[in-house]
């Protein structure tokens, strides 16, 4: 949803994204839309051209759940051309776009339903995908959905966020075995965006605020996932007792990493706010009456124009404690990168080479301390829309043209080729 646009083309339906947009455009920055994206429905042997000439060995890309059987067509000549170019195809089957007509989450056919597009996604592409992930960012979505009520479906209410957060899970695990019952070939997985917490206070209640926010954030999916069911003593307190029918194993755990959270008690009112214009006085704010709220590092730290601290040792820790919490699973890092406040023209990206290299090098000091690492993908290949934050906070390796929609290698593409090739910056033209 973030790079296609064409959102009308070949029977595409409407997402919840698309009708969040539609129903609160003020909160998107310069009310943003999907449309046009990258138009990468159009340019994506242009991109795929990309991909191959930035030395780049596999693709993660996610798959459009509103487009239904006739969009794997275009899928379908994605992965081929992925696979003649000699890139690994690297699926996310959800990314956030659930289809209107499901209402949200908390429908339980919702998850159903979800089990019979992953069966129509294997039967299409299952025989050459590298890897595939059910989920992405699962915490995150629900979050940002049902806690602070800044995506969709824009809610407020804990108890209706772990409901759509268990037909999730189970989304997640029907995904699996309907993958698995198709016989694709590649591995299985999913990508949770998961965090370091640290207390930032001294107290006891201080404590208790870092213990909840690292069970409900972290451990909670983290537990359905690896263990098919949720930390007892979390679900214990929150009067969960939902199991799921058929747990699945997953073959590699994927880990979106951006930042820490530290994490104290709060006194404060409930309150929840994103940074979403990319100046320094606007902060974010997460607080939850009675129970923790996010703070900032007691030391003084980097952080991005979003409010976002910069901390490659966060990575090294996390990859570090999963490779402790789940001995013998396989990792992946499936994201980690910096959004800019950047025109969309200048290829000039110092700080994204920076902050790159030293998560690199964290992921090194991760493999040296016998994590089992297997990859990095760096978000993003190219600037897209990032939800909240519309087009004016960029990822990409390839800047995007606000009007033609041109694609520019910034010097972070040919900088991230040259730390896995020799000679990055070929002697031809671009595509």
């Amino acid at each position: 949803m973030q790079i296609e646009g064409s959102t009308r083309a070949d029977g595409r339906e409407n997402s919840i994204w698309d009708d969040f947009c539609q129903n609160y455009p003020d909160r998107i920055h310069a009310r943003a839309t999907p449309e046009p994206g990258c138009d990468h429905y159009r340019r994506w042997q242009e991109d795929l051209d990309w991909i191959k000439l930035l030395g780049h060995n596999a693709y993660r890309f996610s798959l459009s759940w509103p487009r239904g059987a006739r969009g794997l067509d275009f899928y379908d000549r994605l992965v081929d051309g992925l696979c003649a170019r000699g890139v690994a195809p690297m699926v996310t089957l959800y990314h956030w776009d659930l289809p209107s007509r499901l209402g949200s989450w908390e429908n339980p056919s919702a998850a159903e339903a979800f089990a019979d597009f992953v069966s129509l996604a294997a039967e299409r592409l299952g025989d050459r995908v590298s890897h595939w992930m059910t989920l992405n960012e699962p915490a995150w979505s629900i979050m940002n959905g049902y806690v602070t009520g800044l995506h969709p479906p824009a809610i407020q209410d804990l108890s209706r966020a772990f409901a759509a957060g268990h037909q999730l899970m189970r989304a997640h695990h029907l995904g699996l075995a309907r993958l698995r019952a198709a016989g694709v070939r590649g591995k299985l997985g999913i990508a949770l965006n998961l965090s370091p917490v640290r207390c930032a206070g001294t107290g006891a209640k201080d404590r208790r605020a870092a213990r909840w926010a690292d069970d409900y954030l972290n451990r909670w999916f983290l537990e359905a996932v690896v263990y098919g069911r949720y930390p007892r003593r979390a679900a214990r307190l929150v009067g969960v007792n939902e199991c799921f029918e058929n747990p699945q194993p997953i073959d590699f755990l994927g880990v979106n990493y951006y930042y820490p959270k530290w994490v104290a008690h709060s006194k404060q009112a409930t309150r929840f706010h994103l940074n979403t214009s990319g100046q320094e006085q606007e902060k974010c704010q997460f607080s939850l009456q009675g129970r923790m709220q996010f703070v900032d590092s007691p030391e003084r730290t980097e952080k991005t124009e979003w409010d976002w601290e910069i901390d490659p040792q966060g990575l090294e820790d996390l990859l570090l404690d999963m490779h402790r919490s789940y001995p013998g699973l396989p990792l992946m890092v499936t994201e980690n990168g910096i959004g800019l406040r950047e025109d969309g023209c200048s290829a000039r990206d110092p700080q994204r080479i920076a902050f790159v290299e030293a998560h690199l090098r964290a992921v090194r000091r991760a493999l040296d301390g016998g994590a089992p690492v297997r990859g990095y993908l760096m978000w993003s290949l190219m600037d897209n829309f990032s939800w909240l934050n519309g087009y004016q906070k960029r990822y990409g390796l390839l800047a995007v043209h606000p009007e033609t929609l041109e694609r520019t290698a910034k010097d972070s593409a040919w900088w991230f080729k040259s730390v896995f090739q020799p000679n990055p910056r070929p002697e031809i033209s671009e595509p």
